[in-house]
């Protein structure tokens, strides 16, 4: 079981993907920082989970922000940072929760990510 709780405004990563005037693509500087800041978060995670998982846990956001952006945004940070092998490998979401940010608050989460034993 890994818990994450990462306190920071979580940037939407879709449609925000651009293209250079070179052809390549990159991403916007809000989602970068928010990947390092993940990153730096996790860095005293004992391993990574190299199996199916589920999640669980709690994204405290601003009420006009769609939790599936936000859990990609995190699912994509952390497999960045090597806590997770893949986002493909999450199998089950168990309550998942969005509460409204109020401005002294600000925005946070605070998941478990847990590993899934295969059917005997």
């Amino acid at each position: 079981m890994i818990l994450v709780a990462i306190a920071g405004t979580i940037p939407s990563k879709k449609n925000t993907q651009r293209i250079s005037k070179h052809g390549g693509i990159y991403k916007q500087q809000d989602v970068r920082d928010y990947e390092d800041l993940v990153a730096w978060s996790m860095i005293r995670s004992k391993g990574a989970l190299l199996v199916p998982f589920g999640i669980r846990g709690t994204f405290t956001i601003a009420k006009r922000k769609d939790l599936d952006n936000a859990l990609t945004t995190v699912l994509d940070s952390l497999q960045l940072c090597g806590v997770i092998r893949n986002d493909k490998d999450l199998m089950h979401i168990s309550d998942l929760k969005k509460v409204p940010a109020n401005k002294r608050q600000g925005e946070r989460c605070d998941l478990e990510l847990y590993p899934l034993t295969p059917a005997a």
